[in-house]
């Protein structure tokens, strides 16, 4: 009797060392880390995905980003173009690919609005809007354009709870973080005459108009990363050449659309 107690004493011990070392070698990264693709090196933007793009990695479960893609979504990118730079290692999801359709046209380019450029903007911004920018004091209309990006400071896009948008802006009523700047699509020389407005003015208004926030329907006039960059040349022929228009009224009544908030002041 004492020698069976011996042996399984022995067994007992055996598999406890057994499953010690299959959870230091393998059960950790199982239970605490998730395969998710990542570059396997760095992709410029633009760039047609080709096989062997991507590889699997292992990432602590509590820094998975927002909609990362699984080793079994590698397939499903090849011939997608990406919107962005990705960095090497860097995870990859849906957001990080362009739609037909969804890249600048030839001589556009997306450029950043900075946060201390903006003297006013709307908390219900989100990717794809039509914006009209306005200089801060004169209210003078420098244009209209398609914003590529909304991003908050740490560089992650804002979005409604959930990803993505609602199609109304007022539905907008939450974020998933506070917009720091922006990025629009426009041409060089379109990015100099917001730059002179911001130089002159002090800030840039933003503008969401109604006719202009993001839906297919407002896209599809646009064109293909089209927006109507340099409109001011026609509303200056229409108000006698002058340049001067007022903004947009406000057809909410007393709340402005998707709560418009001041900023650098």
């Amino acid at each position: 009797m004492g020698k069976w107690k011996t042996w399984i004493g022995v067994v007992l011990i055996a598999l406890s060392a057994a499953g010690l070392i299959f959870w230091e070698v393998q059960g950790r990264e199982q239970f605490m880390t998730e395969a998710v693709l990542v570059a396997a090196a760095e992709i410029p933007a633009g760039t047609v995905i080709t096989s062997g793009a991507f590889i699997t990695s292992r990432v602590q479960k509590d820094s998975v980003v927002s909609g990362a893609l699984k080793p079994e979504n590698g397939s499903s990118l090849t011939g997608r173009r990406t919107r962005a730079v990705l960095l090497k290692n860097q995870q990859i999801a849906s957001a990080y690919f362009a739609e037909d359709g969804d890249l600048p046209e030839s001589g556009q380019s997306f450029y950043v609005l900075p946060q201390d450029w903006i003297a006013m903007r709307s908390s219900s911004l989100r990717k794809g809007d039509l914006v009209s920018l306005y200089g801060g004091v004169s209210l003078q209309k420098v244009g209209e354009y398609r914003v590529a990006f909304v991003k908050d400071q740490s560089e992650q896009e804002v979005t409604d709870p959930g990803g993505g948008k609602k199609p109304e802006a007022l539905d907008r009523t939450m974020s998933t973080s506070e917009i720091s700047h922006l990025e629009l699509v426009t041409t060089l020389s379109e990015y100099g005459r917001i730059r002179q407005a911001v130089v002159s003015e002090g800030g840039i208004l933003v503008v969401q108009e109604p006719q202009l926030t993001a839906s297919s329907a407002a896209l599809s006039k646009g064109g293909k990363g089209a927006v109507r960059a340099g409109a001011h040349k026609k509303n200056e022929a229409e108000d006698g050449g002058t340049g001067e228009v007022e903004p947009p009224e406000n057809t909410a009544g007393d709340e402005s659309v998707g709560s418009e908030e001041a900023e650098g002041e």
